[in-house]
C-alpha cells in the first residue's frame, strides 16, 4: 500500500501527456479521509477545466454520476442488495 503512496501524480500523469488537472485531482482523491466526503463540484470543475484546455466541447463531456443520482432510502437499497446478492449466488 504504501508503493501506491510513492508514485507521484506527476509521474502517473505526465504533463505532457495529460491535462495538469488529472495530477491534481489525483492528489486530492488520494488525501481525502475515510470519513469526509469528496468536493464532487470542485471534481467536476477540475474535469470540466481539463476538458477545456484541450479544446474539448463541453457537451462532448459525460454527464457524472453523481450528478444525477440521489442516495436510495434504506429499505430500497437493502432490496437492492438482497437481489445482487441472490444473482451472484445463483449459477446461471
Amino acid at each position: 500500500m504504501n508503493y501506491k503512496y510513492e508514485i507521484k501524480p506527476k509521474e502517473l500523469f505526465p504533463p505532457n501527456v495529460f491535462p495538469p488537472q488529472f495530477a491534481k485531482l489525483y492528489e486530492y482523491i488520494r488525501y481525502i479521509p475515510d470519513d469526509q466526503e469528496a468536493d464532487y463540484n470542485y471534481i467536476e470543475r477540475e474535469l470540466l477545466n481539463a476538458a477545456s484546455s484541450f479544446k474539448l466541447d463541453p457537451s462532448l463531456v459525460i454527464q457524472l454520476d453523481w450528478m444525477s443520482t440521489r442516495a436510495l432510502p434504506p429499505a430500497q437499497s437493502q432490496v437492492l442488495a438482497g437481489q445482487t446478492s441472490q444473482q451472484m449466488a445463483s449459477p446461471n
